[in-house]
């Protein structure tokens, strides 16, 4: 008897186990429609914002990347000039001056930055750049349409953007063409503009205006006289949207 017993309560505790391993059949159970219909919406609506705005993050990155590789070729132009770099092949000339050119002439000069030695090429050093005086020309393609914009010298108004509309009065404004040189042994910045009247180079604040195809974002390379050089957004003032996203 008391063998059976033992038996009957060793079956009973390995049911008792077994019932408390698989749960309750009343909770063994998945997510019903309306919820699997919920959670996928939810999924569906997140993605969709995620997809959405990828593109206008890419296309931001894209334009900051070639702001900074435009800052980067006047610091460029900086480390010559300040530097022992010749002018020439030979190795011997170390009496010129290194620039960075800008233009929005055309669709071309609008996606390139020519890095220049003054007085190279056959040509006399004037302070401005020449056709020949090239070191490097750093092309900016595959960026969406992106370009620069414009170019303005001297201190803008806060809040006041560079843009086409601005005034030029021979010294300072809007300007559609400019050199940034660099003559050794000093790091400032020295600017030269064909407009410029008088026609001199001289020592002034440049913004040099990066914009998207669509105008709704723009990023300002900012040159100092002092030489130092910092690249700003749209929230800064310098450049503005002219669309709205």
């Amino acid at each position: 008897m008391r063998t059976f017993f033992l038996k009957l309560n060793s079956r009973t505790n390995r049911k008792s186990i077994n019932e408390r391993q698989k749960g309750p059949k009343g909770n063994q159970r998945g997510f019903s429609l309306p919820e699997l219909i919920v959670v996928i919406g939810i999924f569906v609506i997140i993605s969709s914002v995620a997809m959405f705005n990828q593109g206008k993050l890419s296309s931001s990155v894209l334009l900051t990347n070639m702001a900074y590789e435009v800052g980067l070729a006047v610091r460029e132009a900086q480390t010559y000039g300040i530097g022992v770099r010749s002018e020439d092949s030979t190795g011997t000339s170390f009496i010129g001056q290194y620039g960075v050119h800008f233009s929005v002439d055309d669709e071309t000069s609008r996606r390139q930055v020519v890095v220049f030695a003054d007085g190279v090429g056959g040509n006399d050093p004037n302070s401005t750049y020449d056709a020949g005086e090239e070191k490097y020309i750093y092309e900016f393609d595959n960026r969406r349409g992106n370009k620069i914009d414009g170019v303005c010298i001297g201190t803008l108004p806060v809040n006041t953007p560079c843009t086409s509309s601005l005034s030029n009065d021979g010294s300072s404004g809007y300007f559609t063409s400019a050199d940034i040189l660099f003559k050794r042994p000093n790091p400032a910045a020295l600017v030269f503009s064909p407009s410029f009247s008088p026609a001199e180079p001289r020592s002034d604040r440049v913004y040099i205006i990066i914009s998207s195809l669509a105008g709704d974002d723009c990023r300002a390379v900012i040159v100092e006289s002092t030489g130092q050089i910092r690249v700003e957004d749209s929230s800064k003032g310098a450049c503005q949207k002219t669309v709205t996203p």
